[in-house]
């Protein structure tokens, strides 16, 4: 492969490039194999800003994740400040250790999967899984935490667990599916905890936690009776009359 710095452009910002060096001529649709000799690597890429005494200075990066359709043997970790946001606008498959991204602001509009490994998407903003955004693991965490999260898409992860958590200020929205059922084999389902200070499912919001031999179990807002001091409650949930 062949990994470019670019020169800064008006704004002072810099662009890597990672191409493949017998296409990067050719079509850029040409999908990018990267693989680690250590299957314990990872690919890090933190665009957070510097420090200067006990100020941080930071510029607004945005960083567009794709094109890996022909699978990152490694895990990923990305890493922002609170003005940086990631696009995820394409197909990308990641292999070994899973998916870490901590980011001011997250947009899934493209393909994410992991095989069976985890999933953690953290933003100090909002994350928004688009209609076109689809993010997909088998019998293992995806987690979404952040000051607001919108779910439009698809979330996939058969006999796992599911987690949208806007914390105790903000608001997560579900108008999209999130599947974590058993599957075609599975004998039992997975968990879904939709949490946030409000929580609403919208829509023809869906989710999906049947299976074989036992369903999983479903917490929106809260746990039964909000007697679970573990969940926390919302102050304000709302489920609408489409939703299943």
């Amino acid at each position: 492969q062949e990994i470019a710095l670019s020169a800064a452009n008006e704004a002072g910002r810099t662009r890597i490039e990672i191409n493949d060096a017998e296409t990067a001529s050719e079509s850029t649709s040409q999908s990018l194999v990267i693989r680690f000799d250590n299957p314990d690597s990872r690919l890090n890429l933190v665009t957070g800003g510097f420090y200067d005494s006990d100020e941080e200075i930071s510029g607004r990066d945005l960083v567009q994740l794709g094109g890996f359709g022909g699978t990152l043997d490694a895990g990923l970790f990305i890493e922002g400040d609170a003005s940086d946001r990631l696009l995820i606008d394409d197909d990308s498959v990641v292999r070994t250790s899973g998916v870490q991204i901590e980011t001011g602001a997250i947009t899934v509009a493209g393909y994410l999967s992991t095989g069976s490994e985890s999933i953690a998407l953290e933003a100090r903003n909002s994350i928004w899984v688009t209609e076109t955004g689809t993010i997909e693991s088998s019998a293992s965490s995806i987690q979404f935490v952040g000051g607001g999260v919108d779910h439009d898409g698809l979330i996939i992860n058969h006999s796992g667990s599911v987690v949208l958590d806007s914390g105790d200020h903000g608001t997560t929205l579900i108008r999209g599916r999130i599947d974590a059922s058993g599957g075609l084999d599975g004998p039992f389902g997975g968990t879904v905890r939709v949490l946030g200070m409000h929580v609403g499912l919208l829509d023809t919001a869906s989710i999906d936690v049947s299976a074989r031999l036992g369903a999983g179990a479903v917490l929106s807002g809260g746990d039964y009776q909000g007697n679970n001091a573990a969940v926390r409650n919302a102050r304000r949930t709302f489920v609408g009359s489409d939703v299943t």
